[in-house]
């Protein structure tokens, strides 16, 4: 497989620093690109993750105010070279040039979407998910997914009800498809003048961008696409995948379990800013019995499915 990066990504990254390569038994599509900085399917320091979606946040409020990202793409230059945030960092004033809605994709890009709304301050978020809580505002389809059908949620009845450009965020666009199926869903039924479509590594092909600029022009309204990384991809005809073995059998060790209250704990159903508020202030307070029982210098923050946005700050916390 040969990867180039193309012009328009954040100074200094490149593909090795956001992605490796990886296999899987799915015919729709056997070779996938990983995100070393989402923290979905490898390990990574929360500080990373945030500041990823901090810089990518920077990026759509670059967009939409005319900002500069720089201090948000030196964060995530730092963060890659290993220097730690403090949770302060990943709380900035927010400026009023901006207002949007944030809608992230779920699974993979909760706790992404999380993150530029955090950057771009106080306004709507939701993200897409796989499991009926009601009636959705919107449903679109992921056509490549194990999983196709994607609602958007709010619990607040004028989410979308305005005029403000929509935010769609994602961990990586391959084709555009995906996130023009919730731009249709949204324009049919609440239209608006603005898209952004902000990823964390564009793969689009030349006709893929054509595309998306033609149903833009159909549907009215402008799409436009930030990213961290733009990028484009030879895969060539893939290899068997070697047999797996199953791990041996561990014996688990003795466990003590402490629940804590944390508020929300995704925005299936819609977020604020005063559910951030609430987050903050008991995650705080959280990590503090947690703090004194840790054993050793590490600690693994396991989120299950959407629910990524809460440990991560767990885990800067700690």
């Amino acid at each position: 497989m040969t990867i180039r990066a193309r012009p328009g990504g954040v100074h200094g990254l490149d593909a090795s620093d956001l992605i490796r390569v990886g296999r899987r038994q799915n015919p729709k599509r056997q070779v996938l690109f990983v995100s070393t900085v989402l923290g979905k399917h490898l390990s990574v320091p929360p500080a990373t993750l945030l500041a990823a979606g901090m810089a990518l946040g920077g990026r759509v409020e670059a967009t939409l105010g005319g900002t500069d990202p720089t201090a948000d793409e030196d964060r995530l230059r730092a963060a890659l070279g290993g220097d730690l945030l403090s949770p302060a960092d990943v709380a900035p004033t927010p400026r009023a040039a901006v207002r949007a809605t944030v809608i992230g994709f779920a699974e993979t890009a909760t706790a992404l979407g999380h993150a530029v709304r955090r950057r771009l301050g106080p306004g709507p978020l939701s993200h897409t998910t796989r499991r009926p809580v009601g009636t959705p505002i919107v449903r679109c389809v992921e056509a490549h997914s194990h999983a196709v059908d994607h609602e958007v949620h709010h619990a607040d009845s004028g989410f979308l009800g305005d005029a403000a450009p929509v935010v769609i965020v994602d961990d990586e666009m391959t084709t555009g498809s995906t996130a023009l199926s919730l731009v249709e869903a949204i324009n049919d039924k609440l239209p608006r003048h603005r898209y952004v479509l902000a990823t964390l590594v564009d793969w689009r092909s030349a006709a893929d961008r054509d595309r998306l600029d033609e149903e833009a022009a159909r549907l009215g309204t402008t799409i436009e696409v930030v990213s961290l990384l733009d990028a484009e991809a030879e895969v060539g005809e893939a290899p068997p995948l070697p047999a797996v073995e199953d791990a041996p059998a561990v014996t688990p060790p003795r466990v003590t379990t402490t629940e804590l209250e944390l508020g929300p704990p995704t925005a299936r159903t819609g977020w604020t800013a005063e559910h951030q508020a609430t987050l903050d202030d008991r995650v705080a307070a959280a990590v503090e019995p947690l703090a004194s029982a840790r054993r050793g210098a590490k600690v693994l923050v396991l989120g299950t499915e959407e629910l990524m946005y809460v440990p991560a700050l767990v885990g800067l916390h700690l």
